[in-house]
Formats: structure tokens, C-alpha cells, sequence
């Protein structure tokens, strides 16, 4: 696959992805598969990064997908919020979870019918699929494997830059945004997650992702905590929902700190593994031709 041309490279993973996207919907309708709805949105974002790291798909497929994110994401927002309360049993988090208990429920028949039919059209756009590649020096074909190198290193840069741009835990925009850098970067390394480098990598991404996953977590229940107390709860009520956000502001600091650590920790070390990576991909030679039949 990696020494194949870049188009073919590009369309054999993609692919995949949204093959395995189509597989999570028929969990979707287990009610008692509790994971059903956040493995439906994993896939749909590996898939939907993987078009947009190779500009495949067009504004269209990616607004439809978009679409999908969105009309799934407040449900699994407050099934995240539901968890986090579990365990407590205060006034204020009984309040609380009574309020959002019948908020977000996802239309499992919409969203399945709206998944085939965009799967469809995809699948049948991938077919046709070309990439514009500049050629190097004498080469009749650019390899996927030189396109993934250059695509790797873009979203690398696009990550620090991220990065860089948010320096407090207030940037909750920000944050969110060198999260979703961190995973567009790992959902591309993982084609090749057997090299050893890779795995590396992997594994601090993943270790970064999660914590600026859980922070973001804190940041949205600060919100959905202040819509409850704008509906004007009993007085002792509010006091406890007060204090809920509280915890969340804690929480959320001790994971920041814990993210900035994680940075000063591994920046250089990642940045050298992407090198390596980048490297091998880049000093691949052998082409496998593709036969397209006409017609």
C-alpha cells in the first residue's frame, strides 16, 4: 500500500475507514451496548480526518459528516456529564442529572439512514478518486508513501502551532482545537502503527489526547452546569450546583497542569519520532502499479 501510486494509497485507507464506519450502526440500536454511540463517532471522525488530511470527499461529504458529528454530540456530551455524577449523590447532582436525563437523545433511524446514504455516495466518489502530487525529480509516480510523509509532517506542524497558540487553561477554544490537531495526527499514523516509532507516537498522542479530552469534558460541564442554574433552581439547590462547578473548575486546572507537563515532557520526543517516521516513508522507492480497467 505505501509503495503504491498516491491516489490508490489515499482511497485504500479511506476505504477502510468507511468501512468501518458502516459496521458500528448495527449496535447503535443495542440499548444496552454503551459504548455503541461513541465507537460510532470514533469512526466517523477517523474517517472524516482522513478525507480532510487529503482533501477528499469535497465541502459536501465533509459537511454532511459534519452534520453527523454534530447531531450525535450532545447526546454522548451529557451521557459523558450523566457519568461524571454517578457516584454522587447530593441534592444538587440528583437535580442535575434529572435535568439532562431526557436531553440529546439520538435518532438512531435518522442517523443510520443518513450514514448509508452518504457512506454510498462516498464509496462510489473514492472509486474515481485522484490526488495533484508535484512530481520529484524523474519520477513517473509519486508513492503514497511520499504524499503520507508530507501529509504526516503538516498536521505535525499544524499540532505545535496549536499548541503554542494556547497558553491558558481559559482558552477553552483554543484547547479544543490542539485536541483535535492531536487526533487528526494519530487517526493518520495509524496505517502504520506496527513500526515501533509509530507505536511511540501513538502512545503520547493518546496520553495527550485524553487529557485535553478530559479538560474539555470539564469545560463542558461548566456550561451545561450554568444552563441548569439559569432555570432558577431552589435556593439550597443552586448553592450545590455551585459548588459542582467548582469541582469542575478544579478538575479542570489539575488537568492542565498535567498537560503542560505532559508538553515540556514529550514535545522534542515526538517531534524526533514524526522525523524518523517521515524519514522511512520518504527514502521508499518501490512502485507497485496500479491496473484501472476503462471503461
Amino acid at each position: 500500500m505505501l509503495d503504491s501510486p498516491a491516489p490508490a494509497g489515499v482511497r485504500f485507507i479511506a476505504l477502510e475507514y468507511l468501512d468501518d464506519w458502516r459496521a458500528t450502526l448495527p449496535r447503535l440500536n443495542d440499548a444496552d451496548d454503551t459504548e455503541a454511540l461513541h465507537d460510532y463517532r470514533v469512526a466517523l471522525r477517523k474517517l472524516r480526518s482522513w478525507l480532510k488530511t487529503f482533501d477528499e470527499g469535497g465541502d459536501k461529504a465533509q459537511k454532511q459528516l459534519s452534520g453527523l458529528n454534530e447531531s450525535t454530540g450532545e447526546a454522548r456530551d451529557l451521557e459523558v456529564f450523566e457519568q461524571w455524577l454517578e457516584k454522587d449523590e447530593s441534592p444538587a447532582a440528583v437535580y442535575a442529572r434529572e435535568q439532562v436525563k431526557d436531553h440529546g437523545e439520538v435518532d438512531v433511524a435518522r442517523v443510520e439512514a443518513k450514514t448509508l446514504k452518504v457512506a454510498e455516495k462516498l464509496a462510489e466518489r473514492l472509486s474515481r478518486y485522484t490526488l495533484e502530487v508535484p512530481l520529484g525529480a524523474g519520477a513517473p509516480v509519486v508513492p503514497f508513501s511520499w504524499a503520507y510523509a508530507s501529509a504526516l509532517r503538516k498536521l505535525h506542524n499544524d499540532l505545535t502551532e496549536a499548541a503554542l497558540a494556547a497558553s491558558s487553561i481559559e482558552d477553552a477554544e483554543l484547547l479544543h482545537k490542539v485536541r483535535i490537531r492531536a487526533k487528526r495526527l494519530r487517526y493518520a499514523l495509524a496505517p502504520i502503527k506496527d513500526w515501533p516509532e509509530v507505536g511511540e507516537a501513538l502512545k503520547l498522542l493518546k496520553e495527550r489526547q485524553d487529557l485535553l479530552g478530559e479538560l474539555h469534558d470539564r469545560h463542558a460541564f461548566v456550561g451545561v452546569l450554568a444552563g441548569i442554574v439559569r432555570r432558577h433552581p431552589p435556593p439550597d439547590i443552586a448553592a450545590g450546583l455551585e459548588g459542582l462547578v467548582a469541582r469542575a473548575h478544579e478538575e479542570g486546572h489539575a488537568l492542565y497542569q498535567q498537560y503542560a507537563q505532559h508538553r515540556h515532557a514529550n514535545d522534542v520526543r515526538l517531534a524526533a519520532l514524526i522525523d524518523v517516521v517521515t524519514e522511512r516513508l520518504g527514502k521508499r522507492m518501490g512502485l507497485h502499479v496500479e491496473v484501472v480497467p476503462q471503461g
